[in-house]
């Protein structure tokens, strides 16, 4: 799913598949983990910045923190989680050795693992903070 070599006009209708046919959280991930994490296009450094998730998609700007917009607006459209209560962070991953954001919500932590949310307790030593964005609500779209 979302592969930047195919077109723009295909890549909307699978997020339009995924968010009209995922029953839960999972389903999400699941897709979302099959995404190839490109080279950063994004400057994580000024969310005034960030694109819409159509852009995003539109574009192919699947860069670590593109990945993490996306993916936050697909589970805020599917109401598997409140904006208002969601926190942003910067940070270098361990995991997939990529720099870029991820959310919190729930007391998990996404995009820190594309196959899963991680238990927020279970992250100490996989990531350092970048940045910490407090207060920053991105509105659903």
């Amino acid at each position: 799913m979302f592969e930047q070599h195919t077109t723009a006009e295909s890549r909307i209708i699978q997020w339009r598949s995924l968010r009209q046919s995922a029953k839960t959280e999972q389903d999400v991930l699941n897709k979302f983990a099959n995404i190839k994490i490109l080279p950063r296009y994004l400057d994580y450094w000024t969310p005034k910045t960030w694109p819409n998730p159509f852009v995003i998609v539109e574009e192919g700007y699947f860069c670590a923190t593109g990945i993490a917009l996306l993916l936050y607006q697909t589970l805020g459209h599917l109401k598997f989680l409140n904006p208002g209560e969601t926190q942003w962070k910067v940070i270098s991953n361990h995991v997939t050795g990529n720099d870029g954001a991820v959310f919190i919500a729930n007391g998990r932590m996404y995009n820190l693992n594309p196959e899963r949310s991680v238990l927020l307790a279970d992250t100490d030593d996989l990531y350092i903070t970048l940045i910490d964005y407090k207060d920053l609500y991105l509105p659903l779209i």
